[in-house]
């Protein structure tokens, strides 16, 4: 299994989102890279409590 590069002169992203089984916490990320399949760079979030109400 592997990243499939774009065609030349393309940014390929790749992401991916996480979430907890009750639906309360979640994470993304993901990745760039070039038409070689050289990563060029990528990220995380974590924002944590999604369903977060102040009372």
């Amino acid at each position: 299994m592997g990243c499939k590069p774009p065609p030349q002169g393309w940014i390929k992203a790749n992401v991916d989102v996480s979430v907890g089984a009750r639906g309360h916490f979640a994470a993304c990320g993901g990745v760039f890279r070039d038409s070689q399949g050289v990563w060029l760079t990528g990220f995380l979030k974590l924002p944590g409590c999604l369903f977060c109400f102040d009372g």
